[in-house]
């Protein structure tokens, strides 16, 4: 059955306060354990003779860690009181454990619930980021029938997305797909900003994140000028330099 997951948290860090209060520090260092994670895990087709052969069970553990730093001030400059507050964190994750189970040695997800993506998935091996985009390597367009006639793979013409044959078998399955990125971001970052004057304040904020990727599963269907029953949909611009 599945149960609830658990972790264990770990912090050691340092704050502090300068000039009466007017500037602020501090720096934390943290390290979390998390064990049964769900997963979905496949199992034999005899077991569900109807639907896909996935489960979801507790089928993982991985550990958080990282750095997370702060700066603040707090300043009077004549009738206006001032604040600044800014943030900056990592996060390192790692996979460290699969259920015994697990005969494929990996937990494989899907990016979307639409039967034309179903190939679009993320995979989790140990020792790696948690939901690793898993896919084809796209490789440019075949630009005429000769050309894709010469590449070996079956049904493809010109105008055709060309994939990378990493195995060099001359066709495209599911032993050409690989690690495209990750979905976590490696760090965070934010700023505050705020003035009052008499009764009157300003606010000014942002946040973002870098050293991460995005599976754009939209772009699949407005990249396409037909769907899998040959009408038309709406696409993105770059459908204007179709052939």
């Amino acid at each position: 059955g599945i149960k609830w997951e658990t972790n264990v948290e770990q912090n050691i860090g340092l704050d502090a306060t300068l000039l009466e209060g007017k500037i602020t520090v501090g720096i934390d260092y943290y390290k979390k354990k998390l064990k049964d994670l769900l997963g979905e895990v496949p199992i034999g087709g005899y077991a569900i003779p109807f639907g896909g052969n996935n489960i979801i069970k507790n089928a993982f553990t991985m550990e958080n860690s990282g750095i997370e730093l702060t700066f603040g001030v707090n300043q009077k400059i004549g009738a206006v009181n001032f604040t600044f507050n800014a943030n900056f964190s990592t996060l390192n994750n790692k996979v460290t454990g699969l259920d015994p189970a697990n005969k494929n040695s990996y937990v494989q997800q899907r990016l979307s619930n639409l039967g034309d993506v179903i190939n679009a998935s993320s995979r989790t091996y140990i020792g790696e980021r948690l939901g690793n985009f898993w896919g084809y390597v796209f490789d440019g367009i075949f630009q005429t029938d000769a050309d894709a006639a010469a590449s070996g793979f079956e049904k493809v013409k010109a105008g055709d997305v060309r994939y990378k044959d990493l195995n060099g078998d001359k066709k495209i399955d599911g032993e050409d797909r690989m690690n495209l990125g990750n979905g976590l971001p490696g760090y965070l970052y934010g700023f505050n900003v705020r003035a009052e004057y008499k009764g009157f304040d300003l606010n000014i904020f942002c946040n973002g994140q870098g050293d991460v990727q995005i599976a754009n599963m939209l772009k699949y269907y407005t990249s396409a000028i037909t769907n899998r029953n040959g009408g038309l949909v709406n696409g993105g611009v770059e459908v204007l330099n179709s052939w």
